[in-house]
């Protein structure tokens, strides 16, 4: 049972959302109600994706530590500058793993807006226009992009800002890394003067930007034409199959990043939508204005007891 707004209790569907076994699950998981959004679905492709990003983060950071502190062949102020972007990047990585995407409330109610509102067979509940229901986090997640299995977690419109700072700080990481070994590199003719040891740190320093570059400069330009045409990843599937999609409209700006001043953009904050915080995740918890001075019970809030939510069957 889960407790309601109104200091009831309800029963939820079972399995909904994911928690950690034991204790924590009270507190920790994607269940609704949960403290800290965590994805305890782990799997081993999971694991070596966010290895890998982390491996090629740090051995990126430990190689400018080594050229400019250890061994002072470079300046010291490009490891300063490094680290701050890496720190930046790795930051934004966190916050998409564990910062809800933007799950939908089992007692979401339409917005005035929505004439034909859908239903969620799976969370038994309302589902908003630009909601998915995602397999690993057992969620519809409102304007969700895609299910990133780097971050373990969904890339919805809450923590959409912060896929994006981290797909930027990576890049401005592997330019600059590969700027660093070309200039240095230029200067002692191909590294030619160093020793063994720092020549291959080097080299595998180039190769680790330009895979970096490669990897989140493609997934930078997806969530930038997502952004340009409201039609995310998962729509860009279905178009490709010709079935109908959910997304299409463009995004401004401050409903990815928010409200807030444009110099806090670039920090991995969670955005403050003010008061279009319902209309971008398109729900409403409020009970509707009719139901409000009645016995409302949002335990009632299923397919069989309200209506409006039905999910049509075929005559």
């Amino acid at each position: 049972r889960a407790k309601t707004n109104d200091g009831g209790s309800r029963c939820t569907k079972e399995g909904h959302g994911v928690g950690v076994a034991g204790g924590m699950s009270r507190s920790c998981g994607t269940h609704e109600g949960a403290a800290w959004w965590c994805n305890s679905q782990l799997d081993a492709c999971t694991y070596v994706n966010v290895f890998g990003a982390y491996f090629l983060t740090l051995y990126a950071d430990l190689a400018l530590v080594l050229f400019c502190f250890v061994w002072c062949r470079w300046f010291w102020v490009n490891a300063v500058l490094f680290l701050t972007v890496s720190c930046l990047a790795i930051w934004a990585h966190l916050k998409t793993m564990l910062t809800d995407p933007g799950a939908v409330p089992l007692d979401a109610q339409p917005l005035s807006s929505d004439a034909d509102p859908s239903f969620c067979p799976k969370c038994d509940a309302y589902k908003p226009r630009t909601a998915y229901h995602c397999s690993k986090c057992r969620r519809c997640i409102a304007r969700m992009d895609h299910h990133c299995p780097y971050t373990n977690n969904c890339v919805g419109a809450l923590n959409q800002k912060h896929m994006i700072l981290f797909l930027f700080y990576c890049n401005i990481e592997a330019l600059y890394a590969l700027v660093l070994v070309g200039y240095y590199g230029s200067r002692s003719h191909g590294f030619y003067s160093y020793e063994w040891l720092e020549r291959i740190l080097a080299i595998f320093l180039a190769l680790d930007g330009l895979f970096t570059l490669a990897f989140t400069g493609t997934m930078m330009r997806r969530q930038i034409l997502s952004i340009v045409t409201g039609v995310g990843t998962i729509d860009r599937l279905k178009l490709a199959k010709g079935k109908p999609i959910a997304g299409g409209t463009p995004l401004p700006l401050s409903a990815v990043f928010g409200d807030a001043t444009p110099l806090l953009w670039w920090l991995p904050i969670d955005p403050d939508f003010g008061d279009s915080h319902d209309a971008i995740l398109g729900l409403r918890n409020a009970p509707p204005a009719s139901l409000k001075d009645s016995a409302f019970d949002p335990a009632a809030l299923t397919s069989a007891a309200t209506p409006l939510l039905v999910k049509p069957t075929p005559s």
